[in-house]
């Protein structure tokens, strides 16, 4: 298993595991980044997660951002250099 599937499928167990989503998509996106800034050859460094939760219920945009941010501060170390979310209730 390469490290791109390997941070994809973290990224989904941990978002499963913190929000019970009802919907849950990771796409990596790293390759349409090719030749931008933080994108590296052959490792998963861009991220567009859909999302949603019951858990986001009454909760502003932002606060949601910062929650699945927080979830996925390894990743955020270990080479993820930005992550697309769309997140909803």
């Amino acid at each position: 298993m390469t490290n791109k599937i390997k941070t994809s499928i973290t990224i989904k167990e941990k978002l499963n595991k913190e929000f019970s989503p009802y919907f849950l998509e990771v796409d990596d996106v790293s390759e349409m980044h090719k030749g931008h800034k933080g994108y590296k050859e052959g490792q998963a460094t861009h991220f567009a997660i859909k999302i949603k939760s019951e858990k986001f219920y009454g909760r502003k945009k932002v606060e949601i951002h910062r929650l699945i941010n927080s979830i996925l501060t390894k990743e955020w170390e270990n080479g993820v250099h930005s992550i697309s979310i769309n997140a909803e209730a």
